[in-house]
């Protein structure tokens, strides 16, 4: 899911109503941060509602609730008391941004691009006293802070956006690979540098001259980056890798082919395996042949609908390839005991798009057999789907990808808590 985001709002101020209560928080905090809301001003144990906002980069809009209760003294809190009704239960400060529920799409006219905020998304917030509006306030979250320049890469075939960060010498890069629908993770790689890391976002399908899928990739196109990367005058060469779904795949292959050129590895829902035939090519020839698919056309009817009431998963077609044809299932291994660097593994147990958790045990058991020296860690969130990224974002576990609707799993609660918790270790190993 993209998360370079359309605003529909003309201020970037809390909006002041006359002798009424007031919204407090920080305005401009970066996308990760905790935000510790207030509304001040109100009557003591005044009961209201606060209602929160946001459209997305596809127009649809989200929203969330929760009914508050203000102290003796007019005011309410969120980081130190839970709501009365609402979307989410218990104390949890940012709960009204991960709890947003997916409504309606909004027409072009209200989703107007504001040209002086990249990188940053307004969440709207909104005070009810019964029906009627008390207060209301946009906080402007950010992937990118004012201290990262982001500089465009198109040379030697390469389509990226390096993301550097102010910083007195060379360091290493952090290159963020995207999933199978291609183009850049920008707004991740943006996130990374703004807690000090240099990190690019590089395409290798779905833009300009790249291949138009994950078919056909070439592993030279990642030596041309390598050797981009070595010689960048703000780059030490030391390389790490965040990879997730099919581009955590892809960083194990990296590692694997490259294990000189890599340093760390991230694979956020990885597989042990090449999913998918002539997926990647090294001197014109596929790497690995395709790990087998099973579909049971008698059995898999729900699984195979494309309705948001029955959305789409596919686990149960890979599982059947690692059950029904363990030799083919083999064949298809990445070969990662040839990595020769720390590799941190996050799966959700609940992901409907691979068997994740599997997949990454079995990597660990691979290394284990192959008597690998590397440090490996591998955070596995049994509630979870495939959707862990950064936290405090609001995520649906069905979502519509090209006309099909697709169950990735996991539920929101379960996704925030892996998500909050893996960012925190991934920004953690990259310091390490």
């Amino acid at each position: 899911m993209k998360w370079k985001l359309l605003f529909y709002l003309s201020f970037c101020v809390s909006t002041i109503f006359a002798d009424g209560p007031e919204i407090r928080c920080v305005e401009n905090p970066l996308l990760d941060e905790e935000i510790k809301i207030q509304v001040v001003g109100l009557k003591p144990k005044q009961v209201i509602l606060i209602e929160a906002s946001w459209i997305d980069g596809d127009r649809v809009q989200w929203t969330s609730e929760g009914v508050f209760q203000a102290n003796s003294s007019g005011i309410v809190e969120i980081a130190k008391q839970a709501p009365l009704t609402g979307n989410y239960q218990g104390v949890d400060s940012m709960g009204l941004f991960w709890s947003m529920e997916m409504h309606h799409v909004v027409p072009v006219s209200e989703a107007e691009t504001d040209p002086c905020s990249a990188y940053c998304f307004p969440n709207e917030l909104r005070v009810f006293d019964g029906k009627k509006l008390i207060a209301m306030k946009t906080i402007y979250r950010c992937f990118k802070n004012e201290q990262v320049e982001k500089i465009s890469v198109r040379e030697k075939g390469l389509v990226g956006s390096l993301f550097l960060p102010s910083i007195e010498q060379p360091m290493p890069v952090v290159i963020v690979l995207t999933g199978a629908k291609g183009g850049m993770q920008t707004e991740t790689a943006a996130l990374i540098a703004s807690h000090g890391f240099p990190a690019f976002a590089l395409a290798y399908s779905g833009l300009e001259d790249l291949p138009p899928s994950i078919q056909n990739v070439p592993l030279e196109y990642f030596e041309t980056a390598f050797a981009w990367i070595e010689n960048h005058p703000k780059l030490n060469g030391k390389i790490y890798l965040h990879g997730t779904s099919r581009g955590a795949e892809l960083a194990l292959i990296l590692g694997s082919f490259f294990p000189e050129k890599i340093h760390k590895i991230v694979a956020v829902a990885p597989s042990s395996v090449v999913l998918s035939s002539n997926s990647w090519l090294y001197h014109n020839e596929p790497i690995l042949p395709a790990a087998p698919y099973f579909i049971d056309l008698n059995n898999d009817s729900l699984s195979l609908e494309d309705s948001r009431e029955n959305p789409r998963s596919i686990r149960i077609h890979r599982e059947r390839g690692l059950v029904l044809d363990r030799e083919r299932f083999d064949e298809a291994a990445i070969p990662v005991e040839r990595i020769d660097c720390p590799i941190l593994l996050i799966t959700g147990g609940a992901d409907q798009q691979g068997p994740c958790t599997t997949y990454a045990n079995l990597i660990l058991e691979r290394l284990e057999k192959y008597d690998s020296k590397i440090a490996r860690d591998h955070l596995d969130f049994p509630g979870a789907g495939h959707l862990i990224s950064q936290p405090y974002l609001p995520r649906s576990n069905i979502y519509c990808s090209e006309g099909r609707w697709m169950n990735y799993g996991g539920t929101p609660k379960d996704d925030e808590r892996a998500s909050r918790e893996s960012w925190k270790r991934t920004l953690e190993f990259f310091n390490e």
